[in-house]
């Protein structure tokens, strides 16, 4: 179900892959009812924007096509943006702010902080928390440019988007079960190009970090070392990961040094937060392709000295299929989305402040 009895499902965008999935059933019992994936060739998405137009919109018309076990029922979908391609903020807007002038008082304080102009972008804002005289607003917006190319895309191909959100609020949709007020996680999205660093403490989104350290260059640094293809290195990565026990550990001395820098970087996330608000990151979620490496959950865990847990996407989904669960993490956030009772309202959702 969703806004207006329309239906929808997910679609996600990497640069290397498109990822659909329609779910039946309501948010709180969820069944999988269709899902596909479908490799993208080079140069149609770079670094999560359009770069072909013309080909993206018939790779999404052939993911389409080859979604299983049944046909997609709708041409209504939810899409999101990476965070490497948006404003992510947290902004201060007192109490006292006229209603009327709450949307412009947000706008001004953004352009004191970027470098071109909010009329140049689509975005929009939640409130997150409220203080005894302000207001925590969480800010997201992206330049019109990058999402234009995408959303042409899906009319080309017959789609008609509804909603627009961002990858961190599919994560928590998808991988925390329930909402505690009493605990803050830190939810790590190993990707190819970078890794999100999210704080989800008090339900809400608190705190992001895109990393510039990510599964790309724990591949690159076995290719350094052994001369293999991408594509072997690859397997290196999947096959024996952090093992200590495997291949004499030779691997994972190999991909010490690029995890340590990326550990670091998120230790540094995590202190601030826990010394700018006092409150302590009780747990880490681990997702993203990378993540299913061996041993890196011991790892993390190790390392970080937190609790860290590999994330399940289908805690809220039921699926008899065989499917790699971990790899569908963000659309599966997406898809559930499209089964609240407000899926409009329930969240960010870029498209709302476009004026028609």
């Amino acid at each position: 179900m969703s806004i207006f009895g329309k239906k929808y499902f997910g679609i996600d965008i990497y640069d290397n892959s498109i990822k659909v999935m329609e779910l039946s059933g309501n948010f709180n019992s969820a069944n999988l009812a269709t899902f596909g994936s479908l490799d993208l060739q080079p140069d149609i998405v770079e670094n999560g924007q359009v770069v072909n137009q013309n080909l993206l919109t018939q790779a999404i018309k052939q993911a389409l096509a080859d979604a299983k076990p049944k046909k997609i029922s709708t041409t209504n979908c939810i899409f999101a943006l990476p965070e490497s391609k948006l404003i992510l903020t947290h902004v201060k807007i007192p109490k006292n702010t006229d209603p009327k002038n709450f949307s412009k008082t947000i706008l001004e304080k953004i352009q004191e902080t970027i470098p071109f102009q909010t009329k140049d972008l689509y975005f929009d804002y939640k409130i997150v928390l409220t203080y005894k005289d302000y207001y925590e607003i969480l800010f997201t917006g992206v330049q019109k440019e990058i999402l234009d190319g995408f959303i042409n895309s899906f009319a080309q191909a017959g789609l008609k988007v509804g909603i627009v959100d961002f990858e961190s609020a599919c994560l928590i949709r998808s991988l925390i079960a329930n909402c505690n007020m009493n605990d803050a996680y830190a939810i790590i999205d190993i990707g190819g190009r970078t890794t999100i660093a999210t704080i989800y403490d008090f339900c809400n989104i608190r705190f992001s970090d895109n990393i510039p350290i990510a599964g790309n260059e724990f591949t690159q640094a076995i290719i350094t070392k052994w001369n293999l293809s991408f594509q072997e290195a690859e397997e290196f990565k999947k096959t024996y990961g952090l093992d200590p026990m495997v291949e004499e550990g030779k691997v994972m001395l190999v991909l010490q040094e690029p995890i340590q820098g990326l550990i670091n970087a998120i230790k540094k996330d995590i202190n601030f937060y826990q010394g700018k608000t006092g409150r302590k990151i009780s747990k880490v979620i681990l997702c993203g392709g990378s993540s299913e490496m061996p041993k890196i959950v011991d790892y993390f865990s190790k390392n970080l000295n937190i609790k860290t847990e590999l994330g399940n996407p289908f805690l809220k989904i039921k699926a008899s299929n065989q499917i790699s669960k971990i790899d569908y993490t963000t659309v599966a956030g997406l898809a559930l989305r499209g089964l609240e009772s407000k899926p409009f309202e329930s969240g960010i959702n870029l498209l709302k402040n476009i004026k028609k």
